[in-house]
């Protein structure tokens, strides 16, 4: 914003230099424009860029599961408790009933600020902030989760796809003390590859996190891995799923199964037919797979009669579904 100041030697040295800085980032290729804000060179290039952007961004879904990741809590005289942050999917009402996770305790939203002004609704993607009478904000912690009550549950262990930053001096071992960053949380944890007893640079892995005090993510969630000391970016990624203990990567088909799931997540449909075929029952219900997928029930039903139509899954009653696959699978073993 001052290129004003320099002549267009330094400018374009600047200009390389931040292109060095971003190598191996997600922002390598992003544009870079240089302008003034005093004489408003570049300001055209800029807008344009913004434009373009923006039309590339992908809308947060307004109709899933509401989640809001708390980034600060505070009291209003003659209202109460008020916590706010920015939902990262679904959508809530005045009188929607809400719980507060780590914590588990639930209650009602009573008023809503959107941008400032009084709302009925939030929507994913909003700066919002919401009034929950009779909880005591001093419980209420940055990195804690307002959601639907059903959905979600705090974890420790959760599987991902992860890339470390192509720098010559950063090494990750396996059980490597690090910090974790997903929404509004912070918290110290562990990290396994999948693959290997290290992470190498600039490849895409498969890993094992394990957070030393428990948090709510889901799956497609973003990720970053800092380390404590020098405290410095090394990585992100994605969450694919919470599970419940750490996964023994020598034993067959794990590492498959968890690349399968990696796939899956980026996909509704795929996700819950995934879901449907893994089902440790053999066969799943409507209940179940959204609480695995984090996806409403309704949603969830309008998919699994997609998928039926298409022959992808077999209707065993109104809501349970068995996998075409496990179904032909069974019937091969009753034959043999």
């Amino acid at each position: 914003t001052k290129i004003d100041r320099v002549d267009s030697e330094m400018l374009d040295l600047a200009v390389a230099d931040t292109r060095d800085l971003l190598q191996g980032t997600f922002l390598e290729n992003a544009p870079i424009l240089p302008g003034s804000s005093v004489t408003g060179a570049g300001f055209n290039e800029f807008m344009e860029g913004l434009v373009t952007l923006m039309e590339a961004v992908k809308p947060k879904p307004v109709d899933g599961v509401f989640r809001l990741p708390l980034d600060r809590s505070f009291t209003v005289k003659g209202h109460g408790t008020v916590v706010s942050g920015i939902p990262v999917s679904g959508s809530a009402h005045i009188d929607d009933e809400v719980v507060l996770l780590n914590q588990g305790i639930t209650g009602r939203i009573r008023g809503i600020e959107v941008y400032g002004r009084t709302s009925d609704t939030v929507k994913a993607g909003q700066c919002a902030a919401l009034n929950i009478r009779h909880w005591d904000h001093q419980q209420i912690n940055r990195g804690d989760t307002l959601t639907v009550p059903g959905y979600f549950s705090p974890g420790h262990w959760y599987v991902g796809s992860f890339c470390l930053l192509p720098r010559d001096n950063i090494i990750l071992k396996n059980g490597a003390n690090i910090k974790f960053h997903t929404g509004t949380a912070e918290v110290a944890a562990s990290v396994y590859s999948m693959n290997a007893d290290r992470l190498r640079p600039g490849e895409q892995e498969l890993v094992q996190i394990r957070t030393k005090t428990p948090i709510v993510a889901g799956p497609g969630d973003r990720f970053i891995l800092r380390t404590p000391s020098p405290v410095r970016t090394v990585g992100g990624g994605m969450i694919i799923e919470s599970i419940p203990k750490r996964l023994k990567r020598n034993r067959p088909h794990v590492c498959e199964d968890i690349r399968q799931r990696a796939q899956a997540v980026l996909d509704e449909e795929r996700f819950v037919e995934y879901c449907v075929k893994t089902a440790e029952s053999l066969a799943a219900n409507n209940a179940d797979l959204a609480v695995r997928t984090k996806l409403p029930r309704t949603r969830v039903q309008e998919i699994l009669h997609r998928l039926a139509a298409r022959d992808r899954v077999v209707t065993l009653s109104a809501k349970l579904y068995m996998h075409r696959d496990t179904l032909a699978d069974g019937q091969c073993q009753v034959l043999e």
